[in-house]
């Protein structure tokens, strides 16, 4: 007897079967709705019978509604062949996607029917993220873009402080972008943001572990602002936005585990949106194309000078940390693919946001010979934090330097 059941089911799992196969993006987010990114990027029907199909409709819902419920028409599938749906848009329920706090979980369904008959049916896992939520590397590299909000109040308020930064150390306080078509006055203006953040006295907060790949909440500059607070995606993030408010590129660089930035000193950008190859970056560095710096230096509240953060971007992506590279992608070549900043609900906050006082700075010595070795940031980010426990400096002062002090032929 179980002789003769098995080769029953031996005889129906030979009968071939209708299939859909979708690829489905596993996250999405308001910015996914906000950028108008597709959510399938392919989806087909298979037919292996010998016969041809006729008068389907192919049915798409979701559960909870992250996505709209959309009905294909398809009028002929001929017999042992596949047919190709090409019109994949489906609408994404921004309003439900704007509101959320956490992460929440949802199903996709896709049922081929011919008439109430359903003749083949896939489910597909998708997780909604929360507003504020980038989904990684892996899933979403390109939406990294959006959570750069240039127009949030808070970097208009780091923009005002630049611009008194600056002219306090006799530079002009315009953030004019290229206008002047100075790679010197592109440094500078990067130089004067960096001072601007630097006051702050912003508090250093610790990443999720491969937040690089697998993404982390955001905190947005106004946010940073209220709460005092930021990880290195945060602060990396908050420059990107002061440096492409300012009129200038920015880049953002990941590493196994932390991310940096970078802004174009010449109106140029990366020749893709984003490379995986770090020879691009240390090649435009080492033609003095563009700056990069380590963005947690200037938190703490004792903020070390802007040579040493450009001296610690350069070894973070020197051939000897290559392994470590992840990915780079140019805020300006987002733009061009219309990745825009997130739409911002928040409120000017009162007051200026920064305490402190900008000193002059003094020449500092060359850049190459201020390079660290691997392990210096973080005995240097140790140190900073045992004497403010402590209660003293660490003598550092936030200041504006001359860019061929620090090693740039511009």
């Amino acid at each position: 007897m179980d002789s003769i059941n098995s080769d029953v089911d031996a005889e129906l799992a030979s009968i071939p079967e209708i299939c859909i196969q979708a690829e489905i993006a596993r996250y999405i987010t308001f910015a996914t709705h906000q950028c108008d990114i597709a959510v399938i990027a392919d989806l087909v029907v298979h037919n292996p019978l010998q016969t041809g199909l006729e008068d389907l409709t192919l049915h798409l819902t979701a559960e909870p509604k992250v996505l709209g419920d959309r009905v294909w028409r398809i009028d002929r599938i001929g017999a042992e062949s596949e047919f190709h749906l090409r019109d994949r848009r489906v609408s994404i329920a921004g309003g439900l996607l704007d509101s959320l706090t956490e992460r929440m979980r949802a199903e996709v369904t896709l049922q081929l029917r011919k008439g109430e008959t359903v003749l083949a049916e896939s489910c597909h896992p998708i997780i909604a993220l929360a507003r504020n939520e980038w989904g990684g590397s892996n899933y979403m590299p390109e939406l990294l873009a959006a959570f750069v909000t240039p127009n949030d109040p808070a970097v208009q308020r780091i923009l005002k402080e630049a611009s008194l930064v600056l002219e306090a150390s006799g530079k002009s306080g315009a953030l004019d972008g290229y206008q002047s078509k100075s790679r010197k006055r592109s440094w500078e203006i990067v130089s004067g943001l960096w001072a601007a953040v630097s006051r702050r006295g912003l508090t250093y907060a610790e990443p999720p572990a491969s937040f690089g790949r697998h993404g982390q909440k955001i905190r947005l500059p106004s946010m940073i602002e209220e709460q005092g607070l930021a990880t290195c995606l945060d602060t990396a993030l908050l420059f990107a936005a002061a440096i492409e408010q300012a009129g200038l590129n920015p880049v953002v660089v990941f590493t196994e585990d932390h991310a940096l930035t970078g802004a174009w000193l010449q109106p140029q950008t990366l020749r893709t949106l984003t490379t995986e190859d770090p020879i691009d970056i240390r090649k435009a560095i080492a033609q003095d194309e563009l700056v990069l710096f380590e963005t947690t230096m200037a938190t703490g509240g004792h903020a070390m000078p802007f040579s040493r953060a450009i001296a610690e971007g350069r070894r973070q992506v020197s051939e000897a940390n290559e392994n470590a590279f992840v990915y780079a992608i140019d805020i300006r070549q987002a733009r061009g693919r219309d990745i825009q900043p997130l739409s911002s609900l928040v409120r000017a906050a009162a007051g200026d946001g920064g305490q402190g006082r900008i000193l002059p700075e003094q020449p500092l010595r060359s850049m190459k010979r201020q390079i660290f070795p691997p392990s210096t940031l973080t005995r240097s980010l140790k140190r900073r934090r045992k004497r403010q426990r402590s209660g003293l400096s660490d003598g550092s002062a936030v200041c504006l330097i001359s860019p061929s002090a620090i090693g740039f032929s511009i």
